[in-house]
């Protein structure tokens, strides 16, 4: 099963605060887990501006996800932006929502959030 984790599921997951059956999900061997970079982008921006800190450091959980992690990292990519025009009045004007449900429909793959407006849309399956 493809699994594409928003930004707060992925920063929980590090953190291990996930609910114990969405970490059964992750840590299934049949899981196919995927990253947004724009998810990358606005951990690293939460922590610009100081609204997360990272205790182990930015530098060292942006190489243990790109490096040595078991997340596939998803560019930006032109399928994905060609997706966003058609689902952006469903799920709202965040633009990092917007490229993350695109990402998640581009893979066929399921969305790991707590996102009620990404829910409500109905346009992926989510976890």
């Amino acid at each position: 099963m493809k699994i594409l984790l928003d930004t707060h599921i992925l920063l929980r997951a590090a953190n291990q605060t996930l609910e114990p059956s969405r970490l059964e999900l992750l840590e299934s061997p049949a899981a196919k887990l995927f990253v947004s970079c724009i998810s990358l982008w606005e951990i690293t921006k939460l922590v610009e501006h100081q609204r997360i800190a990272i205790e182990e450091g930015l530098d060292y959980f942006l190489e243990r996800v790109y490096l040595g992690s078991k997340y596939s990292i998803v560019d930006l990519l032109p399928e994905v932006l060609l997706l966003i025009p058609s689902i952006a009045k469903k799920i709202g004007k965040d633009p990092a929502d917007q490229i993350i449900v695109a990402t998640a429909i581009y893979l066929s793959a399921k969305l790991m959030s707590d996102d009620e407006k990404i829910h409500e849309s109905r346009l992926i399956p989510m976890l």
